[in-house]
């Protein structure tokens, strides 16, 4: 019964971290990119099931169900995945400058149990990747294209 517990506390303390990563995401290219990352990895067995509803066929339906109910427990690396993926299309493909970086959705989640290894790591991630902070000179030019589009 105490693993029961734990596992259904570990559970919604992770689905409260990705609401937070998503919500986190504040822009609708944002919100974009996840709908993409989503559709990478989860879009065909959403026509899996689509596919069966249509035309009646059940084993469609059953293996579309069985994958996305698979991926969605807290322990398939389906979140990181799909966070990593829109985070890399909103930044990069995108161009969005909004972009949360990864220093910042590190320190989020894993601040508190930081060590000397940690900062190497954030530091190896940010100057091979465009995840860094971007510069006020990057956040006004973007601002400024922003309202130039509109």
């Amino acid at each position: 019964m105490k693993y029961i517990q734990k596992f259904i506390h570990i559970t919604i303390t992770f689905f409260k971290a990705i609401i937070r990563l998503i919500l986190g995401l504040r822009t609708p290219k944002g919100l974009l990119a996840l709908f993409l990352a989503l559709l990478i990895y989860y879009g065909w067995a959403i026509a899996f099931i689509v596919y069966g509803s249509i035309v009646k066929n059940p084993w469609f339906i059953s293996i579309g169900t069985s994958v996305m109910v698979f991926w969605m427990a807290p322990l398939t690396p389906f979140w990181a995945l799909t966070i990593f993926t829109t985070l890399f299309i909103q930044r990069v493909i995108l161009r969005d400058q909004k972009t949360q970086s990864f220093r910042k959705i590190y320190q989020m989640y894993l601040g508190d149990s930081k060590s000397k290894s940690d900062d190497k790591l954030i530091a190896l991630v940010e100057d091979k990747t465009d995840f860094a902070d971007p510069t006020p000179e990057e956040l006004e030019a973007s601002n400024h294209q922003e309202s130039k589009d509109l």
